[in-house]
C-alpha cells in the first residue's frame, strides 16, 4: 500500500516538474523578438527632425475632418527612448532592426527637404508625409528607395516636376501626390511603374495632354487626375486598364467625346468626368456596366 502511494506521489511530482518546464518554454517563446534600431538610422531620424519646424497650418483642418483626429506631433517624442523602433510613426523590421515604415501624416512639419534625407533607410517600404506643410522639390534620395511600395505626399506644398527617378521604384504599388503645386509634364518614367495599383495626382498644375502610354499601367485599379490643367481628348488607351475600378478626370479641360470603349471597363465602379468641355453622344455602353455605382 505504501509502495503504491509512493509510486503515485513520484508520478505526480514528475508531471508537476514537466508541466513547469512546458510553461517556462511557452513563456520564453511568447517573448517578442526585440528589435534595436541601427545607430546610423537613429541619428538620421534625429537629423531629419531638426530639419523642420513644428508649426500649425491650414492643413490641420484636413486632419480634423478627414482623419477624425487632431494633428499629432509625433516627432516631439523622438529621442526619449534610445531605440528608435519605438518612436511614434516608426516601424522597424523585427529581426534586422531596419526602419521599414515612416508614418508622419498630420505631424505639423514645416520646412524644405534636404537632398540626402533618406539615404540611410535603404529598406524603407512605406513613406507617408501627407498633410503637413512641406515645400520645395521631392528629395532625389527617394528615388533610391528600391523597396518602397507606398509613397504618400498628399496635401503639402511641393512644387516643380515629378522626379524621373521615381520611375525606378519598381516595387511601388501606391503613389499619392495630390493637393500640391506640381507642374510640368508628368514624367514618362511613371509609366514604368508596372505594378502600380493606385495613382493619385489630383489638385496640382499638370498641363497638356495625357500620354496614351498611360495604358501601360495595366495593374491600376484607381486613377485620379482631377483638378489639373489637362486638355485635349481623353485617351482611349485608358480602356487598356482592365482592372480599373475608379477613374477621376473631372476639373480639367478635356474636350471631345467620352470614349465609347469605356464600356469595356467591366470593373469600373466610379467614373467622374464633370467640369470639362466634353461634347458629342453619350456612350450607352456605360449604362450596361453592372458594377457602376457613381457616374
Amino acid at each position: 500500500m505504501v509502495s503504491s502511494w509512493n509510486s503515485m506521489r513520484t508520478i505526480h511530482i514528475t508531471f508537476s516538474v514537466l508541466f513547469s518546464f512546458i510553461l517556462y518554454f511557452q513563456n520564453m517563446s511568447a517573448v517578442p523578438i526585440r528589435h534595436v534600431c541601427r545607430p546610423e538610422q537613429r541619428d538620421a531620424l534625429l537629423k531629419f527632425k531638426n530639419e523642420f519646424e513644428i508649426r500649425k497650418s491650414s492643413s490641420d483642418l484636413d486632419c480634423y475632418y478627414d482623419k477624425g483626429r487632431a494633428p499629432y506631433w509625433k516627432t516631439e517624442s523622438w529621442g526619449n527612448n534610445s531605440d528608435c523602433c519605438y518612436w511614434d510613426g516608426i516601424r522597424c523590421d523585427a529581426k534586422s532592426g531596419e526602419v521599414i515604415e515612416l508614418y508622419l501624416s498630420c505631424s505639423c512639419l514645416h520646412g524644405r527637404f534636404h537632398s540626402n534625407t533618406f539615404q540611410n533607410f535603404p529598406f524603407l517600404s512605406s513613406l507617408d508625409l501627407s498633410r503637413n506643410d512641406l515645400y520645395g522639390q521631392i528629395p532625389s534620395s527617394i528615388g533610391k528607395l528600391s523597396h518602397l511600395t507606398s509613397l504618400d505626399l498628399t496635401s503639402n506644398h511641393f512644387s516643380g516636376q515629378i522626379l524621373s527617378s521615381i520611375g525606378t521604384l519598381s516595387n511601388l504599388t501606391s503613389l499619392a501626390l495630390s493637393d500640391n503645386q506640381f507642374s510640368g509634364q508628368i514624367s514618362s518614367s511613371i509609366e514604368n511603374l508596372s505594378i502600380l495599383t493606385s495613382l493619385t495626382l489630383s489638385g496640382n498644375r499638370f498641363p497638356g495632354q495625357i500620354s496614351s502610354s498611360i495604358g501601360n499601367l495595366s495593374h491600376l485599379t484607381s486613377l485620379d487626375l482631377s483638378y489639373n490643367q489637362f486638355w485635349g481628348q481623353i485617351p482611349s488607351s485608358i480602356t487598356k486598364l482592365s482592372r480599373l475600378e475608379t477613374l477621376h478626370l473631372n476639373g480639367n479641360s478635356f474636350n471631345g467625346e467620352i470614349p465609347s470603349s469605356f464600356g469595356s471597363l467591366k470593373q469600373l465602379t466610379y467614373l467622374i468626368l464633370d467640369t470639362n468641355h466634353l461634347s458629342g453622344n453619350f456612350p450607352i455602353a456605360l449604362l450596361n456596366l453592372t458594377t457602376m455605382s457613381l457616374l
